[in-house]
């Protein structure tokens, strides 16, 4: 994987194959959309506040 903080905004706008000025065109977004999927997190699991409490303590 590239590091990506090291690139200058151009590169990493090529490599992600978009354009800073205009984005993503519809045709593109929907194609990245059914590949990638939508830009969400996954729900983990929570942790209690006593349990949060207590993993200070240690």
């Amino acid at each position: 994987m590239n590091a990506w903080h090291k690139l200058s905004i151009t590169e990493a706008a090529s490599l992600l194959a978009t354009d800073v000025e205009q984005g993503l065109s519809v045709n593109k977004t929907k194609k990245r959309l059914a590949r990638y999927g939508q830009n969400k997190l996954r729900k983990g699991g929570r942790f209690s506040a006593l349990v949060i409490f207590a993993s200070q303590l240690k």
